[in-house]
């Protein structure tokens, strides 16, 4: 009976580390079908090295309905597909507070558009869906052949 007993807190602890690895992987950036930058100056720079605009997302782990975003909007290919025209920036407000406060962001999840030499083209304020937020990218992009 002893292997039993020492085998239970064994397989509970790798049951819970495994459980938190998922959740923490699936919440990031590797989770969606759009290819995110995590370094807010090497977007900014590629940015201007391609001339293509920049789409800046404030996030944080412990954020519901970033997560919730990031599932049923940032999974979607179509989305994914929009995206390539921009370079696309994940920021976690939690690890960039003083990027998060230069940007004035009071509420997450924060969607905010940069034209390719990093200067404010404005927040995206419409529904949180896949449709009008392709419709947004579109409209960006197409300002910038």
């Amino acid at each position: 009976m002893k292997t039993g007993t020492t085998l239970l807190p064994a397989l509970l602890a790798l049951f819970a580390v495994t459980a938190l690895t998922a959740c923490k992987g699936s919440s990031g950036p590797s989770a969606s079908a759009i290819n995110w930058v995590t370094d807010y100056q090497a977007g900014l720079e590629k940015a201007q090295k391609t001339g293509r605009p920049v789409l800046v997302f404030f996030t944080a782990e412990w954020c519901g309905y970033c997560t919730r975003i990031k599932k049923e909007v940032f999974a979607q290919k179509e989305v994914g597909t929009a995206s390539e025209k921009l370079v696309n920036i994940w920021v976690d407000v939690d690890e960039n507070r003083q990027l998060a406060g230069e940007f004035g962001i009071r509420g997450i999840p924060a969607l905010i558009f940069l034209d390719p030499e990093g200067k404010v083209l404005g927040p995206y304020n419409g529904p949180r869906n896949p449709g009008p937020i392709i419709t947004a990218m579109n409209e960006v992009t197409a300002k910038y052949p």
